[in-house]
């Protein structure tokens, strides 16, 4: 996706320039902020707990940095729901504290109340996924009780602004305005905010995902291709059929996993459909003993191990979690040269960035596989890539001083 974004990587700011206009918005907190943070749990008597609102689903990528937090003393309660049916396991393995949503908006708002109350938190995590009449609710009684505010925004409820319903646009308009600290992870929002004026950029930041590095070696096939994404349309799932066949064509020895099927449960961006032209076509041209199909599973990590190469065809590429997951895991991404892709992979180095054409893509996947040696060596870039610059462990200092920068320093 194209936004007309001059991006500019600097240590401590995201800068752009749009419509003549300069912009910078922070991606690191002020130097003082994480020490400040790090002091305020240590010397804290009581716990110290955020609450986090409003999450679909609590898949392991859900609670990385929360995982992360619960070592330096900062806890992180629940209010979610489960979507996929996949989060429950999470929950007892992890002994996650979560309250369910039961969409019941009398039991539900009760049950925030309640939690508030015996929780006490230093401030709420919400997302813009929420219905519309609970998201305003809650974002009204953590005002009036002065809670400081969080909102995250991680994709479509910016990116699909101006197709949502008025009363959608009213309640998330109502959640940023109202919060002290608001996160982008994708480049064209800060576009989307000044065109649409849905809230100020003053307490914005930036904040990519970032991923646990494994610390294990694995054996790898290397013949093996993973995409482990959902099949939403920007994402051109069916891509990946094409390029099977133009590999089956070249007589190159491969096979391919696509994980991320929710069996019709997600209908947006035609997900829905998507899965079932995809497997349809499988069938029609012979490649089901090929390409195999999984759902969305929390074993992910028995994917990436096995895999060799992480194949994303997509429009939107920057800090997508599955891709960065792949690369701490050493497999060599090839993406499309997709919003964001020279940011995290460099090309001919830790990965292939190549065009949208098939032929380009089948290419580079043909080439990893006759040369062992140069995808082993590309895979170790691609790790050494993520433990530089997309760490939990580093997020979770950036994001300690951004909670004391705009959402602690004015507590008790």
């Amino acid at each position: 996706m194209n936004v007309d974004i001059e991006v500019v990587k600097v240590m401590k700011d995201y800068r752009f320039s749009y419509k003549l206009k300069e912009y910078s918005i922070p991606t690191a907190p002020k130097e003082t902020m994480v020490e400040k943070g790090r002091l305020r749990i240590n010397t804290r008597k009581s716990k110290m707990v955020l609450f986090d609102v409003g999450q679909d689903q609590l898949t392991h990528k859900a609670y990385y940095l929360n995982k992360q937090f619960k070592k330096t003393g900062l806890s992180t309660v629940y209010f979610a729901t489960d979507r996929y049916g996949i989060g429950i396991e999470n929950e007892i393995k992890e002994k996650i504290d979560v309250v369910r949503l039961t969409y019941n908006s009398f039991v539900d708002w009760k049950n925030y109340i309640k939690k508030i109350k015996t929780e006490k938190p230093m401030h709420i995590e919400f997302y813009l996924g929420l219905r519309t009449w609970d998201l305003f609710f809650y974002v009204l009684y953590a005002k009036v009780k002065r809670i400081p505010i969080f909102v995250k925004c991680r994709g479509g409820e910016i990116l699909n602004w101006k197709t949502h319903s008025l009363h959608r646009k009213i309640a998330n308009m109502f959640a940023l305005r109202s919060a002290n600290l608001i996160s982008l992870r994708e480049l064209y929002m800060p576009k989307y905010f000044i065109d649409y004026n849905i809230a100020k950029l003053d307490h914005v930041v930036f904040v990519h995902n970032a991923v646990p590095v494994p610390d294990k070696k694995t054996v790898k096939f290397s013949n093996r291709i993973l995409y482990l994404n959902s099949l939403k349309k920007f994402r051109n799932p069916l891509r990946l059929i094409e390029i099977a066949e133009e590999l089956k064509k070249r007589d190159i020895d491969f096979n391919m996993d696509v994980v991320g099927f929710t069996e019709g449960n997600l209908k947006a961006y035609e997900t829905d459909k998507l899965e079932l032209e995809f497997k349809k076509r499988i069938k029609e041209k012979k490649l089901d003993d090929i390409i195999k199909c999984y759902t969305f599973t929390n074993d992910t990590h028995t994917f990436f191990e096995q895999s060799s190469i992480f194949i994303l065809p997509t429009d939107l590429v920057y800090c997508n979690n599955a891709l960065l997951e792949a690369m701490s895991y050493e497999c060599v991404p090839i993406v499309n040269g997709g919003d964001g892709a020279e940011l995290i992979i460099d090309d001919n180095i830790s990965g292939f960035i190549t065009s949208e054409s098939i032929i380009a893509m089948a290419d580079k996947i043909e080439y990893l596989i006759k040369n062992p040696e140069q995808r082993i060596r590309m895979g170790m870039n691609s790790k050494e890539k993520i433990i530089k610059e997309y760490n939990v462990e580093n997020q979770e200092k950036v994001m300690l001083g951004f909670y004391e920068q705009f959402l602690w320093r004015h507590k008790k």
